[in-house]
């Protein structure tokens, strides 16, 4: 009876164990598709400041069309005041005649300069319009410029998210003749067994006992690096992973007996949260 007892509280600590881990996958796919939302909506972004350049090229091209339009007038004008003036020389055969053309060749004349200044004013305008296009054009370039590159950045912590998680996790409470157990009393030591991947310079484990407290390595835990055998692991994803992984065990083995209740190991790459696996000790386990 006891022996049944025993299966029916591993398989109960495993189908809590998989819960658990399938709760992280789903956190974790929860994040890439958020960070795949961003991406998509700064590409969005991108595309649409593209259009407002191909505008404002335009409205560049139609002003330096315009500016040419007006040299052209502004060299006829140029070419009719010396015509006006040889006909002011060929004049001065009478000189009544010639004060009555003077006197319309000055009033033309200074039509024409009015007209001219009018014309150098306009061009100056047109100058100062296309230099604020410019400017805005280039401010929309820089625009285009950060974003791509935030657009890469986001693109780069996609690709890493999705491959720095934990992978072939394995946690139980064994008791002082090594047996696989989930009651309180009987249990003396935590061990965990989880594939981390092989760039992890410094891997940090914290586990966090029911009272909310953290277990230190003054408690009895410690983490080393080890090769297991396949029997050894239970793998919580869908497939292996294509990229190379190390194996770490941890053991938290207290000088004093194991509380009831949950038990929490998370994993961290430096300051950066990977993924947790839980335990549950039942204090209310029967023979």
């Amino acid at each position: 009876m006891e022996n049944v007892n025993t299966y029916r509280a591993i398989i109960t600590g495993m189908i809590l164990l998989f819960a658990g881990c399938v709760v992280v996958l789903v956190i974790s796919r929860e994040t890439i598709n958020t960070l795949n939302t961003g991406m998509n909506q700064l590409k969005l972004k991108n595309e649409s400041m593209l259009s407002e350049k191909l505008l404002i090229q335009k409205s560049l091209d139609k002003q330096s069309l315009k500016n040419q339009a007006l040299d052209k007038q502004k060299q006829l004008l140029e070419d009719s005041l010396k015509s006006s003036r040889l006909s002011l020389g060929s004049l001065r055969i009478s000189n009544r005649d010639l004060s009555q053309t003077l006197s319309a060749s000055r009033r033309k004349q200074k039509k024409q300069a009015e007209k001219i200044s009018s014309m150098k004013q306009t061009l100056i305008d047109d100058q100062k319009i296309t230099k604020r296009t410019e400017e805005a054009n280039r401010i929309k370039t820089d625009s285009i410029s950060t974003l791509l590159a935030i657009n890469t950045a986001l693109r780069q912590q996609c690709e890493l998210a999705a491959t720095r998680t934990i992978d072939h996790v394995l946690i139980f409470a064994a008791s002082a003749n090594n047996k696989f157990t989930v009651k309180a009393k009987r249990a003396r030591k935590l061990v965990a067994r989880v594939d981390v991947p092989a760039d992890f310079i410094n891997p940090v484990f914290v586990l966090t006992a029911p009272d909310g407290n953290v277990v230190n390595n003054e408690d009895g835990l410690v983490a080393r690096e080890l090769v297991t055998s396949p029997e050894l692991t239970a793998s919580i994803g869908p497939t292996a992973a294509s990229f190379n992984t190390k194996t770490m065990e941890v053991v938290y083995q207290p000088r004093h007996k194991l509380k009831a209740g949950t038990y929490v190991l998370q994993v961290r790459d430096g300051d950066k949260h990977v993924g947790s696996v839980m335990l549950l000790l039942d204090p209310m386990h029967k023979k």
